[in-house]
């Protein structure tokens, strides 16, 4: 069990390892047109598959100052003091990305186009202080000017986004002014010291390793339980057991994140702060290790469970009576409010907090009884749904919308359908 301290740690770098050596064999990849059947087509289907592997396996390691060098290790140009999170299809070798930019968890930055069997590979810029929101698309051969901003699920209006413009939407749609925050110094913003750069590393040490340690424990408690069962039952009574063995072992996996979350940042509530802060890190802590050892060990079994919301309320959510629960896409628990008989689909984000301007804001989502929230949705911290309300899939809920009993609602941002 001891092992499984070193074997987190040895976990993460021998699939960076693996991951950048395959790269480095399978070659650079170049901008053009190509059949999907050729080397390059296959090349790119490699590079993309190779991605998923780290995104899935070394999850905890993104949205970190360790997620700089491990992108330019793997061919990107990434600028100074970049905050980069879960990107997702993307090709290093086509992505250039300035100073002091931020992408959002699971943007998609670059992706290829694919057309009657041909496969399009461009380069796609964003330069400095660029900000591209969570679930947002940036096509390949996209260039974003300098301070500028692309909202949450949104898609840029053409393939240059001039300088200093902000775009919400698919399509996009241009913010004439939106809510800026700039009361912080840049020391707590993009500039900051070296002693807060120092600390910040070795907390997202921990946070990077201490998913694999404890999915390591996982392994190796079963393992063990396993082994000590084997002599005294034969395989029909074992084969009943292990699944039983798993659920306890794993929720204590659970337990412990639990525990985690209490300790390291308690109860959340509205607030505002800049990046460079102690709390910013702490919950960025409690998030790796919530996304990649409490999800997979257990809480990804019981999506569309009446047992997920139950777990969750531990964490402090506050979900109600009969909520049907398909997705686990929440970070600040204690801010999700949901009442009885609501059903959110899978991949729906709750989300209590935005980055914009290196400042993070986090306030209450609340959603009434009898509400009805499709696939891949996001509703937005400040917003209201009130009883009965239908948000579609793929639709975006604004920040600070209240959106009445009984309607209907669609699009990006959603827009009351008659």
């Amino acid at each position: 069990l001891l092992a499984a301290i070193p074997a987190g740690l040895l976990y993460i770098l021998t699939v960076c390892t693996f991951v950048a050596l395959t790269k480095r064999i399978i070659g650079r990849a170049k901008p053009g047109v190509f059949p999907v059947r050729s080397y390059a087509g296959v090349r790119k289907w490699f590079t993309d598959r190779l991605m998923e592997l780290s995104l899935a396996s070394t999850n905890s390691q993104y949205a970190t100052l360790y997620s700089l060098p491990w992108l330019r290790l793997l061919g990107a140009r990434i600028g100074r003091r970049s905050e980069v999170s879960t990107v997702s299809h993307i090709d290093p070798d086509l992505l250039s990305i300035g100073d002091e930019c931020f992408v959002a968890d699971d943007a998609s930055v670059g992706g290829a186009t694919y057309y009657k069997g041909m496969i399009y590979l461009g380069k796609t810029e964003l330069t400095s202080r660029c900000f591209v929101g969570n679930s947002s698309l940036v096509p390949a051969n996209t260039h974003l000017g300098e301070n500028s901003l692309l909202g949450v699920l949104s898609i840029p209006p053409s393939s240059k986004v001039d300088a200093g413009t902000s775009w919400l939407g698919s399509p996009a749609i241009c913010l004439p002014r939106r809510q800026i925050i700039d009361t912080f110094d840049e020391s707590l913003t993009y500039r900051p010291a070296k002693r807060l750069v120092a600390l910040r590393l070795a907390i997202e040490f921990m946070r990077v390793t201490l998913p694999a340690i404890l999915m390591s424990l996982l392994l190796f408690t079963n393992i063990l339980i396993t082994l000590d069962l084997a002599e005294s039952f034969n395989a029909t009574a074992l084969s009943l057991l292990l699944p039983l063995i798993y659920i306890a072992t794993s929720s204590c996996i659970v337990a412990i994140v639990i525990a985690l979350k209490w300790i390291v940042v308690g109860k959340y509530k509205p607030l505002i702060t800049p990046n460079w802060s102690h709390f910013v890190w702490r919950t960025e802590f409690i998030t790796g290790v919530y996304e990649s050892a409490a999800v997979p060990a257990l809480l990804d079994w019981l999506t569309a469970t009446p047992l997920l919301p139950v777990v969750l309320r531990f964490f402090g959510a506050g979900f109600a009576k009969r909520v049907y629960l398909e997705s686990t896409y929440l970070t600040e628990f204690d801010l999700v409010q949901v009442g009885d008989d609501t059903e959110i689909g899978s991949n729906t984000s709750l989300q209590t907090h935005l980055f914009e301007d290196r400042v993070m804001k986090m306030s209450v989502v609340t959603i009434g009884s009898r509400c009805t929230i499709g696939t891949r949705s996001v509703v937005l911290y400040d917003s209201i749904l009130e009883d009965g309300v239908q948000l579609d899939a793929l639709s975006l809920a604004m920040k600070g919308e209240s959106l009445p009993a009984d309607t209907e609602w669609r699009g990006i941002p959603a827009q009351s359908v008659e």
